[in-house]
């Protein structure tokens, strides 16, 4: 037992060194050494506002302590970060929390973010936490973020117009996570309203981040609907702008090459 443990302790240094990660190993923080980015997997302080534990949002987590869990975890958030300029990282993104689970109003979440902090889940490949996933989760975050601070960028009209007539948005993630109305999957009748998935029909962020997750890395299909679906094709171009206006490097050709540079 003990030799196996040793083993697995030398492929972790590997790895960590592979990845340019600084950790410390008491805490379980590792430090993206291009961004500065902390990737935290606990902490000995609280995560969240202090206001985000009272109720009636009652902030539960649980943290992941599979060695390899961690591992891989970290492997897909420097996957992550690579696909952004360091100079955007840096001015937008301080910390991220990869943890098992995440409970608000008694509701699981994949992730949420706060200010320049980015929070997500990992409960495992047996569990459907696929790299792809756990990745696609990062970028969701991520974007709601960018969204937030370069809101000058975002047509927010343009984008809401892309809707058909008689489309109307929901109350938001959580009301669609209770309600079961969270799909994520790519479907005809939600694709023609202008809306990738059913979760993205639940306000306009998560519509957006259904857009943002898929641009950096793509579930199959993905970009053989704008062919077929003008209103999607539309928000394809709004938030191509959006990032583009951000940073240079954001062109339709960049996001065609890193979203399909999968696992």
């Amino acid at each position: 037992m003990q030799l196996i443990k040793k083993k697995y302790s030398f492929l972790l240094f590997v790895l960590l060194f592979a990845l340019s990660i600084k950790v410390n190993s008491q805490t379980k923080k590792f430090i993206d050494e291009r961004s500065g980015v902390e990737i935290i997997f606990k902490d000995s302080k609280p995560i969240f506002p202090e206001s985000w534990y009272e109720s009636p949002s009652n902030a539960k987590i649980e943290t992941i302590e599979s060695d390899d869990d961690i591992s891989r975890s970290l492997k897909i958030i420097k996957k992550a970060l690579e696909k952004y300029p360091a100079s955007l990282l840096k001015s937008n993104l301080k910390k991220v929390y990869v943890l098992y689970d995440i409970e608000f109003y008694k509701v699981g979440y994949g992730g949420t973010y706060w200010e320049d902090n980015v929070y997500i889940t990992n409960k495992g490949e047996p569990n459907s936490y696929d790299d792809i996933f756990v990745e696609q989760l990062f970028h969701a975050e991520f974007s709601s973020i960018l969204f937030l601070n370069y809101k000058q960028y975002f047509k927010k009209n343009e984008w809401r117009d892309a809707n058909s007539p008689n489309a109307e948005y929901g109350d938001g993630g959580y009301e669609a996570i209770k309600g079961g109305s969270d799909s994520e999957e790519f479907e005809d009748e939600i694709n023609k309203q202008g809306f990738l998935t059913q979760y993205g029909k639940s306000d306009m962020e998560n519509d957006f981040n259904s857009f943002a997750k898929n641009l950096f890395v793509s579930d199959p299909g993905f970009w053989e609907l704008f062919s077929k679906y003008k209103r999607l094709n539309k928000k394809l171009d709004l938030i191509i702008e959006f990032y583009y206006s951000i940073d240079p490097q954001f062109t339709i050709e960049y996001f065609r090459k890193v979203s399909t540079d999968n696992y």
